[in-house]
Order: C-alpha cells, then structure tokens, then sequence
C-alpha cells in the first residue's frame, strides 16, 4: 500500500516513544511481573527465563507499552502449560507488536495521555491487527481519518475491530478495508454498531455476492446517511436479482 495519511514530525514521534508513556504513569512492568511470580503457581516454570521477562517487562515500561498487556500473554502461555523455550520468543513478537501499535497511534495524530482503558484496547486491537497481517499504514490511515474527523480514539478502536472481523469473513485487500473504515466513520452508525458490518458480508456471501459488490453497497447506503436496516434491504434488492 502506498505511504499515505498524516504523520507527526519524526521529532514528536521519537519524543513519544524516548519518554515512552502514552499513559502518563510511572515504570510498572517488572513490579507486575514481580507479583504475577509471587503469586502464580505456575510461575516456576519459567524462573529461569525470569531475568530475560524482566528485560522485556522493563522494555514495555520504557516504549509506553501497558504492560499488563505483555503479562496477559504470559498469563495465557502459562495457563496453557507453554514452555519457556516458547513463551519468550512469542512474548517478544508481542512487545514489538505493541510497540508499533504505539507508535501508530502517537503518529497518527491522537495526543499522548487520555484513558488509559482505552489506549489499552487500542494497543490491543492494534496488536491483533497486525499479528494477522494487516499493513500498518492501513491501521494508521484508519486512526488518522478518525482524527480528522474529530473522533474519539473509541471510535477509531471500534473502527478498527470491525475492519478486522470483516477482514477475517473475506477476501478484502487493505485499499478495501481501509474504504469500509471510512464508510463506517461517515455512517449514522454509532461505533458501538460498527461490529455489525461483518455480518453483512457473511450475509452477502451466502447469497452468493461478491465482497466487492458489498462494500459498493455498503459505502453507497452509508454515504446517502443509511443505517443497518436500509442496508439490509438493499443487500436483499441486489440478492434477487
């Protein structure tokens, strides 16, 4: 995809990521794993790889990463009985993961600070974005469209989600998903309804519609300021047809 959207001078962005806090709180990374090591029984497991987590922990903390983040995967591999051989390549790949979520936000024009709650999900979407290959310019441009139009980073996030989930029912190029996003933005829809949108494409496919023609019906429907059940009717015109 070509290198479009808004970007903050390079000196913003390396300011963002050197005092690296978009939340604004002190270092707590290697405190939560601390805990997390007291309290876990299956912490045992990786206490030999405990100062090599305390190395990425500290990292998070320095790159403004939330590092519950981090220690909900290390949660998860150790519930999972994941070996310590696994766990640190994999939490690896997370950290950078987020640290370029990080980074997509601060550039794409959302100041550093807010709700930390939210900022938290967007990371965590972001992350899950780009673990499944979807091109971060894509992410950016869809956050960076939310900030012209002066949206919440809630809205982006819930964007950003159904982007996802409709990139996982089809067979959407980033141009496309990044098309739907923007569809979604100039809707009537609230973000809270944004999810929907897949479900029509599941709809679509059923009767036999290409993704194409239903992300053309979607951006004509949004576009004359139709909702859900207009687009509905409209997906059933073209159906019988």
């Amino acid at each position: 995809m070509d290198n479009r959207g808004l970007y903050f001078p390079a000196a913003v962005v390396l300011c963002l990521l050197v005092t690296g806090n978009l939340f604004g709180d002190g270092p707590k990374g290697e405190n939560l794993l601390r805990d997390w090591f007291s309290k876990s029984g299956n912490s045992d497991r990786y206490e030999l790889i405990e100062d090599e987590l305390n190395q990425l922990f500290r990292r998070a903390d320095d790159s403004g990463v939330p590092p519950e983040l981090l220690l909900e995967k290390l949660r998860e591999g150790s519930a999972k009985g994941i070996s310590a051989g696994r766990v640190l390549p994999a939490l690896r790949n997370e950290l950078e993961r987020l640290i370029t979520a990080g980074e997509i936000i601060g550039s794409s024009g959302y100041p550093p600070g807010g709700n930390a709650a939210e900022l938290q999900n967007a990371y965590k979407i972001i992350a899950i974005m780009l673990r499944e290959e979807i091109e971060k310019e894509t992410i950016r441009e869809l956050l960076t469209e939310a900030v012209k139009l002066d949206l919440p980073l809630s809205a982006a996030v819930a964007a950003c989600s159904a982007v996802f989930q409709t990139f996982s029912v089809t067979d959407l190029g980033d141009n496309e998903l990044l098309r739907l996003g923007i569809s979604l933005y100039n809707s009537g829809l609230g973000p809270s309804n944004y999810g929907a949108v897949a479900s029509i494409f599941i709809k679509g496919r059923v009767n036999r519609l290409e993704d194409g023609e239903i992300l053309k019906i979607i951006e004509d429907v949004f576009g004359r300021g139709g909702g859900l059940i207009r687009l509905e009717r409209e997906l059933n015109k073209r159906t019988r047809r």
